[in-house]
């Protein structure tokens, strides 16, 4: 196991030192959410209370397209330069790469919403409950990224990998949406309370439960082109 997941994280820091040195995925993350913020500040009219009520429907829009545009570049950058081929013909298991990926996502997908949520206090001039907020965060994050890498392994072997995969994606991800907006909007407007959320934080967690275990077994056999 020890072995194991030190070849996954050898691709978790390929992938950060790589985005480092470009900024491409992380700059066109951020600034498609702040554009998502800005949008939704001028057309909406709302009142703090108001605000509080669109809140999540409004952070999760950003989150889910922002998130869409790096995981395009995730496996696009491996295929464009040739390096998924090698990662194939690497000697570890196909489902390293798989939790490689995953790990990289979600650490880009933290950072953009560790910057988004600031903004959106500050734009919407609204206070939101930051920590018993980050379960429903977190568990919506790894339920997308755990679905979202599997399927951008799928789209990158297409010629319309960037229409394809939200196509696909987006499908599969109604039920984290739904149970991320449902269980973020009850703890910002029940004032941080996250115990009358906890349906829905089940049904986050038996999501990525279930697809964590279905796409480890299946990576292997989404890889071959």
């Amino acid at each position: 196991m020890r072995g194991y997941l030190r070849k996954a994280w050898a691709i978790v820091w390929k992938d950060l030192v790589a985005e480092w040195r470009s900024k491409e995925a992380l700059s066109a993350m951020f600034v498609f959410a702040l554009i998502a913020l800005m949008i939704f500040n001028f057309a909406l009219d709302l009142s703090p209370v108001e605000t509080k009520v669109v809140a999540p429907g409004i952070l999760w829009v950003a989150f889910i397209f922002a998130g869409i545009l790096g995981l395009n570049r995730s496996f696009a950058r491996e295929k464009d330069q040739g390096n998924l081929e090698g990662l194939m013909l690497a000697p570890v298991d196909r489902s390293a790469i798989y939790v490689g990926k995953l790990l990289s996502t979600l650490v880009f997908l933290f950072a953009i919403e560790a910057v988004t949520l600031p903004l959106f206090a500050a734009l919407f001039n609204v206070v939101l409950p930051v920590l018993p907020l980050l379960v429903p965060l977190v568990l919506g994050s790894i339920g997308f990224a755990v679905a979202g890498t599997i399927f951008a392994a799928m789209a990158v072997n297409t010629r319309l990998r960037d229409v394809l995969l939200p196509l696909l994606l987006l499908p599969i991800l109604v039920p984290v949406v739904i149970a991320a907006v449902k269980a973020s909007s009850t703890v910002v407007e029940g004032g941080g309370l996250l115990s009358d959320a906890g349906h829905w934080v089940g049904l986050l967690v038996a999501f990525d439960v279930i697809f964590l275990t279905v796409s480890l077994l299946l990576f292997e056999y989404v890889l071959e082109e």
